[in-house]
């Protein structure tokens, strides 16, 4: 019994398998099923290194379509790349209350053309001082021409200005100067306005337009965000390829309109 047991202590060893230690038949069937199950055990370890190898290799591969964050990464720079093109051209866009807070200054010289004019005053107000409840409405004023400033201190300025508006007069009005063909005869002597009057309402309906152009030149200077040119001061903002100006308070002839220019 004992040479029994050493045998199977010896083939135990071999086989790297643990015995029952009742030393039975029993147990020379489970040595021989041993070799088996370390094949089995083998078979399945390769098949699990094997398998674990390209799992592993998964993320691995998945660094590569993370390191396709850099294609990401180009999406962001082409986002952004309209910012060069919003910083290198600003809209052209009329405010009607330009005053100190917007003059930018900058540089001014350059031929500049004119592209549009806005105010927030009424022009035709003044026509209330003869009649006090004219009503004004759809005033719109458009412009053209150009302005040049020289880096030697002086400029040119060429520029035309157009403004139309409805106007309601009532028939008190009307009738003080002969109905509605004298009051449109009225308006015309008035000055650079003319008027198509019409009866309406017991009044008189009548389309208002006025031009007024500008033609000068001589010497102007900078000061931080005002342009004093010929005796005239501007507040003016040249960023970005856009010129806007307006007279100051002071500037009681250039004072109505915003003009907005680029080269």
């Amino acid at each position: 019994m004992k040479v029994m047991n050493k045998r199977f202590i010896g083939l135990a060893l071999m086989t790297g398998l643990t015995i029952n230690c009742s030393g039975t038949e029993a147990d020379d069937d489970d040595s021989i099923g041993d070799p088996r199950d370390g094949g089995a055990a083998a078979t399945d370890a390769r098949t699990a290194d094997a398998g674990s190898t390209p799992r592993d290799a998964g993320p691995d591969a998945g660094q590569a379509r993370d390191a396709g964050a850099d294609r990401d990464g180009g999406i962001a720079n082409r986002d952004a790349g309209p910012a060069p093109r919003d910083a290198g051209v600003r809209p052209v866009a009329c405010n009607p209350s330009f005053s100190a807070p917007d003059a930018c200054g900058g540089d001014p010289t350059g031929t500049w053309t004119y592209r549009v004019a806005c105010t927030d005053q009424e022009v035709f107000g003044a026509f209330r001082q003869v009649c006090p409840n004219v009503a004004f409405s759809n005033q719109i004023v458009s412009t053209g021409g150009a302005v040049t400033l020289r880096a030697n201190g002086t400029f040119t300025r060429d520029v035309s200005t157009d403004v139309t508006a409805d106007s309601v007069w009532p028939a008190i009005c009307a009738n003080a100067v002969g109905g509605c063909a004298g009051l449109q005869a009225t308006i015309g002597m008035s000055g650079n306005t003319t008027a198509s009057c019409t009866a309406a309402a017991g009044g008189c309906n009548c389309a208002l337009t006025t031009t007024i152009g500008t033609f000068d030149n001589g010497d102007y200077s900078v000061n931080g965000g005002v342009i004093t040119a010929a005796g005239h001061d501007y507040y003016f903002c040249a960023d970005r390829g856009v010129l806007d100006y307006r007279g100051t308070p002071d500037n009681t002839s250039d004072g109505v309109f915003t003009f907005v220019m680029t080269p």
